[in-house]
């Protein structure tokens, strides 16, 4: 028996977080009162008025940013399209003004003594942005018009809802991205594919960076103690990407695959997400923005034959979230500031989920001469998350409440009040999230540039969990806690040099280098057996239990890249980059990962005819990888204790010639806007193909007892179109109206098992040569309709368990006074799920689930002869079948509907307007779901290969208020 030290905490845990929060928010007001007392210009006499509106239809925009060139001084468009500028001296000035999806425009303006100078500007709108600058996937920063790869990009200053966070924000925008909500919990994050699945064995989880700094991009640990089955949860895992407030960040760029990831090398065969968060300004005045948000979730029915619920209303509620944001930017000549703070607070509908924490940010940039910029970011988050025992856990709420007769805690006559009893099981799980960095940009001249980021993340989570002494199916209490925590420290440094070869040659040559460092150390005390009620420390119980692991692994590699560029219209890339991964077989080096690409701005030839509108194409090819886990490639060893003594017995066989999975993908595809910009397409065709896939291998017995081991023996592949359309259907300065359409196709199979067997990864998932990645196979029922017991055909292909077509429509109307109504769908399809929750229920003996009381009643009755043999293999107990019970996952969900109305008559204020926001309030179905819902699945993390329902509630429909403005 081991033993755990621990201490008596002597302040309560909510003191604590309240000192927390009075710090925090104390040092961002000071921060905030200091820049935003920064010194200004001198009072002047002149001023300048006006309003900026889109060219052809008058519609006032929003958000773009006007300055006096070679000054510091400027504005920002209100909703309303007006913009004005105090204390202006005296004389002539360049007026130049920007907006995302704008060209720019310039100006020239007199401004008298005591006068106040009124302008109108009309920008041209850019629907295919080709001079706008873009980072990922790129050395260095490029213009669109050069990228030959598909990027997509979220501009914030285009959103219209709320988001309650990152990842709600980017589901349904993405063509080619899959963003699936898992459950209803408080903390619970969502399931990102990129392309769908490229690895069996590792991640299929994008690679995340904030800034230029790596970030945790895997969910933090589910809460689990380390004794007993792995179910005693909630079952949830919190994602990292929602640490970040959407208020923060200014815009984000998803690159979906290797043609686009090839200088990230070994980590990025699953994609990437770049986060780009507010840098303030250096022109204009201080500018504070605040928003104010109240929340309410409700649980739409997923029951069936009038059990709304499942039994499960006695524990649900309609909850309440709140949520507010201030944030402060400006800055002056040689200096910009962002400062925010927040604070949330949401119930979730569960009783016990709740979900609170605080969130502030630092960016500040300064001048150090013309030629060396210097960028800061900082940020921290601090996260309290409960949940209610759910899942597939016989001591959680929801199981014994869909079980009703048949649950784990008490007869019939006592079944609430015996489940109420488990709300004594307390699960907390605390974060802290710190990520910290500096960019320092050195332009010497105007061919050469160069770039270096040095930045660091820590994510720490506290797991605790709680069964008080005298709980009901632990009465002598259990106790676990666990501290793990992720450090990475990234180094990224890169070079351009740019030299004009002649009229119409020019030539870019880019080296670089990256370090990315992550340690992860976890340490877990469980106890159990405690002598009495009260407030027990892991020292208190009878029987104590300690455990810690540690893993470091360190990816380095460097990569050369050159470009050429004709007439800039024809731009050709070439790339490579070397990698190595401590991760990697003692017999590997580094690891080469090439890199093609062309782009061709056709509509910049002299013989397009302009009225046909802006074309360009582009294709590109190049690998990336994933490397193998930590310990992989090593021969380990497990130890244990037989008869009182120490000893090991083998684990991990070891492979020294153990490597990365490498994904080398081809894409074409082309972006166009036609009809004066009235409709734009953004199409890709993809094909990806993974090499020298990681499966296991089994071991010869005699050799030792060594568990499976990897090796790179497999081969799968993925291919499919994005298609992104957007048009203006109706543009006049009173009223416009917008349609949106994504379509996106993934159709995968394994090619080769490279001569291992196939194999079962979960929820009747398997991996089979010629078959989707993964496959559904299981036993069907081949006489459905007929008055008969069921016959069954074994190991029939269901199909895919992942969705392999996705249709996200949305639409926007704007209307007189700037009121805005935009609307969002999806579409998801192609894919099947497992049932698990039916099965577990019939075969236990329960008669009153909800879509089988009819059927029983009839068996009952004497009726059994009038059941199909689908009815009585899904209803009766003595004729279902394990892994049959298998639906077609297709349904479509109102992702959003929203309601922005500025509020003219507030004047006191800039930019004030509510908005109302409905998320998931209206879905379908198909025929198969004749209960719970097909979003009920994937909480088990994010590597999330098979959909596999556990006893969750849904995502519930959320209704959100807020009132934004700035002063």
């Amino acid at each position: 028996m081991s033993h755990i030290t621990s201490f008596r905490v002597t302040a309560s845990r909510q003191a604590r977080v309240a000192r927390s929060y009075l710090l925090s928010a104390c040092t961002l007001a000071l921060l905030s009162l200091v820049l935003g007392s920064w010194p200004a210009a001198a009072q002047q006499s002149g001023s300048i008025t006006g309003t900026v509106a889109e060219a052809g239809t008058g519609v006032p925009l929003s958000a773009a940013q006007i300055f006096i060139v070679g000054t510091n001084m400027g504005a920002r468009s209100r909703d309303d399209g007006r913009f004005t500028m105090l204390d202006v001296a005296p004389g002539q000035y360049q007026l130049r003004v920007q907006r995302i999806g704008y060209r720019s425009g310039t100006m020239d303006v007199t401004v008298g003594a005591g006068a106040a100078q009124t302008v109108d500007i009309e920008l041209t709108k850019e629907v295919l942005r080709l001079d706008e600058i873009v980072v990922t996937g790129e050395a260095g920063a490029a213009r669109r018009r050069e990228v030959g790869n598909a990027i997509s990009q979220i501009d914030l200053t285009d959103v219209v809802e709320s988001a309650a966070n990152l990842e709600t924000l980017m589901g349904a925008r993405i063509a080619g991205a899959v963003i699936t909500e898992a459950s209803g919990m408080a903390g619970s994050g969502n399931v990102i594919r990129l392309r769908g699945n490229n690895s069996i064995s590792m991640s299929n989880q994008p690679i995340v960076y904030i800034d230029g700094v790596r970030v945790l991009s895997e969910a933090y640990p589910k809460n689990v103690p380390p004794v007993g089955y792995s179910g005693r949860s909630g079952n949830v895992q919190a994602s990292p990407l929602n640490d970040i407030n959407p208020e923060d960040i200014e815009r984000v760029e998803v690159t979906k695959g290797a043609a686009a990831t090839t200088l990230y090398g070994t980590e990025a065969s699953a994609g990437v997400i770049q986060i780009f968060t507010k840098q303030g300004s250096r022109r204009g005045r201080t500018r504070w923005s605040a928003r104010i948000e109240q929340s309410i979730d409700h649980v739409l029915p997923f029951g069936a034959e009038g059990v709304d619920r499942i039994y499960t209303d006695p524990w649900l509620r309609d909850s309440h979230g709140q949520k507010y944001s201030l944030s402060v930017q400006g800055g002056s000549q040689d200096i910009s500031y962002f400062l925010s703070g927040s604070f949330a607070d949401d119930k979730a509908p569960l009783v016990n989920d709740r979900e609170k924490g605080v969130a502030f940010r630092g960016n500040a940039g300064f001048s150090i001469s013309p030629e060396l910029q210097v960028q800061w970011h900082s940020s921290f988050v601090k996260r309290e998350i409960n949940n209610t025992p759910v899942g597939d856990n016989a001591q959680g709420v929801v199981l014994n409440a869909w079980r009703q007769e048949t649950n784990y805690t008490g007869p019939t006559p006592s079944i609430n009040g015996a489940i109420d009893q488990l709300l004594e099981y307390d699960i907390s799980t605390d974060i802290d999230h710190l990520t910290t960095g500096v960019t320092v940009s050195h332009d010497p001249s105007a061919k050469i540039t160069q770039r270096l980021t040095v930045g660091f993340d820590r994510a720490f989570s506290e797991g605790r969990q709680y069964r008080p002494f005298g709980f009901i199916l632990a009465p002598q209490g259990i106790m676990a806690n666990t501290r793990w925590l992720n450090e990475t420290f990234t180094v990224d440094y890169v070079g351009s040099y740019t030299q004009s070869i002649s009229e119409v040659l020019n030539a870019t040559f880019s080296v670089g280098g990256q370090v990315i460092e992550s340690e992860e150390t976890s340490t877990t005390g469980y106890a159990e057996d405690f002598p009495g009620p009260g407030e027990p420390t892991l020292t208190s119980g009878a029987r104590t239990l300690s455990f810690e692991d540690r893993i470091r692994v360190v990816n380095g590699g460097f990569f050369v890249q050159g470009r050429l560029g004709v007439s800039d219209r024809l731009f050709l890339t070439g790339g490579l980059r070397m990698d190595g991964n401590s991760a990697f077989g003692e017999t590997l080096g580094l690891e080469p990962y090439p890199k093609l690409s062309v782009s061709y701005v056709m509509s910049d030839e002299g013989f397009w005819n302009p009225d046909w509108g802006s074309l360009k194409l582009r294709a590109a090819y190049g690998q990336a990888g994933r490397a193998p886990g930590a310990f992989d490639a090593v021969r380990t060893w497990s130890p244990v204790k037989l008869s009182g003594e120490p000893g090991f017995v083998p684990q991990n066989r070891g492979n020294p010639e153990l490597g990365p999975e490498r994904t080398e993908e081809f894409e074409v595809g082309l972006n166009g806007s036609f009809l004066d910009n009235r409709i734009s397409v953004d199409f890709t065709y993809y094909r990806q193909t993974t090499k020298d896939a990681l499966f296991e291998v089994r071991t010869i017995p005699t050799e030792g007892g060594w568990q499976n081991q990897l090796a790179n023996v497999g081969k799968m592949r993925n291919q499919g179109i994005e298609l992104a359309l957007t048009g203006a259907i109706i543009s006049g300065q009173n009223f416009g109206w917008d349609m949106g359409l994504n379509i996106y196709t993934n159709n995968s199979e394994i090619l080769d098992l490279g001569g291992a067997p196939s194999f079962a990864v979960g929820g009747f998932g398997f991996i089979e040569e010629g078959q989707p990645v993964p496959v559904i196979k299981s036993p069907r029922v081949s006489n459905p309709d007929a008055l008969a017991d069921p016959e069954y055909e074994d190991d029939y292909f269901w199909g895919p368990s992942q969705p392999t077509r996705t249709f996200t429509p949305s639409t926007q109307l704007r209307f007189p006074g700037g009121v805005m109504l935009s609307a969002r769908g999806e579409y998801l399809g192609g894919h099947y799920i497992y049932d698990a929750n039916t099965y577990g229920k019939i075969s236990r003996g329960q008669r009153s689930w909800p879509s089988c009381i009819r059927a029983r009643e009839m068996f009952d009755g004497g009726q059994g002869d009038q059941l199909t043999a689908a009815q009585r293999n899904r209803c009766i107990q003595n004729f279902i079948e394990s892994g049959s019970l298998i639906n077609k996952g297709d349904f479509f969900k109102l992702r959003d509907v929203t309601v922005r109305v500025p509020l003219r008559f507030w004047t006191w204020v800039t930019n004030p307007a509510i908005t109302v926001s409905a998320r998931n309030a209206i879905r379908w179905f198909n025929s198969d779901w004749q209960v719970l819902e097909p979003e009920i699945g994937c909480n088990t993390g994010h590597n999330c290969l098979v959909i596999s329902q556990q006893e969750h509630i849904p995502p519930p429909a959320t209704y959100t208020f807020s009132l934004g403005f700035e002063f």
